[in-house]
């Protein structure tokens, strides 16, 4: 059964819908058990409607314009897509048959129904009354490469991915920040800007003090012109708020798929199949953005080291107490470089 809405396009309101599209399958018995409780999207120049089936699955529904060869469907162990799909349309007016492109998410998990529903979200954004079967196949291919990353196995760094997040929640330009942010969660350096010259590591500590480990080619740097360390506090607690939430706010805060996606791919390569137990930790967050501190690598003491270094020394390491050097906080870091739209470039 259809209703019809028009929603914000952010991701926490493409969630909002599918959870009162929950509520209603479980409170209405019956209907076929391949039916979807739908409501379509007024603000898109393509017909779309969020979906939630009898029982309780995510979907994207679209009407995209026949192509001459459909692609082939997509099955994954949470995301399956099929195109070409003939559907009736029950409304209050009667009931419409469609050629429908079904996109849904097969999981339960709570983390891969946020990313669903940034992947919705980016799509309600950006796909237009001309797009074609293929054109839907094209968009979800990078989509679906985060979702097969999301069932692989790897070790998480927990408190080091949430004073990254923390990090960019604190930034008053989150947006050069994700994009800013490293690819491979085993890079030197977490977030190299281009414009200005900056490299910056995020070292995050539950203690109440500021100590920190460090290699030495961290301490180096990359070359950049200003090499800097963002020192964060973390500490977990069951009144604290999700991961997921504050994930959340900063999709919300990210223009255009690209960049929602750049986040996403991040955590799905940083957490894997643990990403739903890592969104599902409770934090402090306003300790932690409000302990946001910046510090030059000129002032951060390090060990002097004879070099050459032998060619079987493969890694040095080093711990640093900064609890009692000053550091700057991140708004009084990004005033002059002039953070903001269109302020600051990062590596393409």
């Amino acid at each position: 059964m259809a209703t019809r809405g028009s929603i914000d396009m952010i991701a926490s309101a493409v969630k909002g819908v599918f959870q009162d599209l929950q509520a209603r399958a479980a409170g209405e018995a019956g209907g076929s058990d391949v039916g979807y409780f739908v409501e379509e999207q007024l603000n898109s120049s393509l017909r779309m409607f969020l979906g939630v089936s009898n029982e309780g699955k995510l979907a994207l529904i679209l009407v995209p314009k026949k192509s001459n060869v459909p692609p082939a469907p997509v099955r994954l162990a949470s995301l399956s897509v099929d195109f070409g799909r003939q559907c009736g349309l029950i409304s209050v007016s009667g009931t419409e048959m469609l050629r429908v492109t079904v996109i849904q998410c097969t999981s339960t998990e709570s983390a891969q129904a946020d990313v669903f529903a940034s992947m919705c979200s980016s799509m309600l954004q950006s796909l237009a009354g001309s797009t074609t079967e293929r054109d839907v196949a094209s968009n979800i291919d990078a989509w679906a490469a985060l979702f097969w990353q999301l069932q692989q196995r790897v070790d998480t760094d927990v408190v080091g991915i949430c004073g990254e997040l923390m990090v960019i929640a604190a930034s008053g330009d989150p947006k050069s920040w994700v994009s800013a942010w490293h690819s491979n969660p085993n890079d030197v350096i977490d977030f190299e800007f281009q414009t200005p010259s900056l490299s910056v590591e995020v070292k995050a500590a539950r203690s109440a003090k500021r100590l920190h480990t460090l290699s030495l080619m961290q301490s180096l740097g990359t070359g950049a012109h200003s090499q800097l360390l963002a020192s964060v506090p973390v500490t977990f607690s069951q009144s604290g708020r999700t991961v997921a939430s504050l994930v959340r706010e900063v999709v919300d805060r990210l223009d255009g798929a690209a960049l929602q996606l750049k986040l996403w791919d991040v955590l799905g390569a940083t957490c894997g199949n643990s990403l739903d137990d890592v969104l599902a930790r409770t934090v402090d967050v306003d300790a932690g953005i409000a302990g946001v501190r910046i510090f030059s690598m000129r002032d951060v003491p390090s060990p002097t080291i004879q070099e050459p270094l032998p060619p079987q020394v493969v890694r040095i390491q080093f711990s640093v107490d900064l609890t009692d050097i000053h550091g700057m906080s991140l708004s009084e870091f990004e005033a002059p470089y002039g953070f903001g739209p269109g302020q600051l470039g990062a590596p393409t």
